[in-house]
């Protein structure tokens, strides 16, 4: 099974993200179809291990991002619903249609698309409403009117959903906006006569916060909530926990004299004649930004800081005290200086890019009851 030759890697728990599902479902979705986003390669947890995983859990459906992600999921998941979040090409509907993926349709040259690729094969169609994130959607109740009216045309087109997506869910200052998209989405169901099977507009934060609200969906969405990302005080109400561990191995260690410049640009001057630096082969080629160089890293005990400005393939890490070659590197697990919430902070950036950023070239290694029952490592394909 070890198809990888580095000592980076991520350590996945999919035993954490099962019960996550399975928590978020019982609690906040119970009488919903629930859809776990598996978009961005699972939130960089591995698109076609999260869509297995979440087939094992109470999740009823899968969302994506991209007709690519969509058909390369439906390989490997044949008997589950998958939505495409994102407006797909002209000449890709009867791709989708072929392999059952139903699509959003957010403007009027998607229904133009749709209506003239000559559909042979049944597909079913979610309608997306712009309530305020003003990205993609319809804005006014008469283009809804309009579109069901259009696409009703066609007997092999099942208008089967509609859907809206919050510009944010979080601080009492965004609270009013949050309040008017809601109030505008629930507007919309109401003064549309159409008997939709499934409305849904809760992403992680909205559903965590106020599934209560959501009487009148039949559906909802859950993403980085899923991956234990979610940055709110809703979480802690829920027993969902990360389980993503990102690991490397001291391959040098190295003193220098007091002075001695370390890394690109000379960033980093040793202070301390007792100063170990320890370099490990990961960088931000790996998907680790260098915004986090001066970070704090663990080797066994013992916390370090990385110094000099982390490189493509390597970064150099300064130790107190002695650390040898082979040891263990923890750069991202539960502790609180290294979970993926410290990470964004320090970052300047938010959860979902830490966990996306992770590129292929780190192989990912999946635990199920401690046991490694699966490593995929895409620059090792057999």
């Amino acid at each position: 099974m070890n198809n990888y030759y580095r000592d980076s890697y991520l350590e996945i728990n999919v035993d954490t993200m099962l019960s996550n599902l399975k928590e978020i479902k019982e609690k906040c979705s119970s009488d919903k179809f629930l859809y776990a986003v598996i978009k961005g390669n699972g939130y960089g947890h591995g698109i076609i291990e999260m869509a297995t995983m979440a087939q094992a859990s109470k999740a009823d459906g899968l969302a994506v991002a991209t007709l690519d992600e969509a058909l390369i999921v439906r390989k490997y998941i044949k008997d589950m619903k998958i939505l495409c979040l994102g407006i797909i090409r002209e000449q890709d509907y009867l791709i989708a249609a072929q392999h059952d993926i139903t699509l959003t349709i957010a403007n009027s040259t998607s229904i133009e698309h749709i209506l003239n690729c000559n559909l042979v094969k049944d597909i079913k169609v979610h309608i997306k409403v712009n309530t305020g994130m003003n990205r993609i959607g319809f804005k006014e109740i008469s283009e809804i009117e309009d579109a069901i009216e259009q696409l009703s045309t066609n007997d092999k087109i099942e208008i089967e959903g509609i859907f809206t997506h919050f510009a944010t869910a979080d601080g009492e200052q965004l609270r009013e906006y949050f309040d008017m998209q809601f109030a505008k989405f629930k507007e919309t169901i109401e003064n549309l006569s159409y008997d939709f099977k499934h409305i849904h507009c809760s992403n992680s934060g909205t559903l965590l916060k106020h599934y209560d609200k959501m009487d009148f969906c039949t559906a909802t969405r859950v993403g980085i909530a899923m991956y234990g990302g979610l940055e709110d005080e809703a979480l802690n109400n829920f027993d969902v926990k990360a389980g993503l561990r990102l690991i490397s191995t001291i391959n040098q260690v190295q003193q220098y004299p007091v002075g001695a410049k370390i890394g690109y640009s000379n960033n980093y001057t040793v202070l301390s004649e007792n100063e170990y630096i320890a370099t490990i082969p990961l960088g931000y080629a790996d998907g680790f930004p260098r915004l986090l160089t001066g970070s704090k890293v663990k080797c066994n005990e013992q916390y370090g800081t990385i110094v000099g400005s982390i490189c493509m393939d390597q970064m150099m890490i300064s130790f107190d005290n002695k650390v040898e070659i082979g040891e263990q590197v923890i750069l991202m697990d539960l502790d609180k200086e290294l979970d993926v919430f410290a990470r964004a902070k320090h970052a300047q950036t938010i959860t979902h890019e830490i966990y996306t950023n992770f590129t292929s070239r780190l192989p990912r290694i999946y635990l199920e009851n401690n046991v490694i029952t699966n490593i995929n490592n895409s620059l090792s394909k057999e």
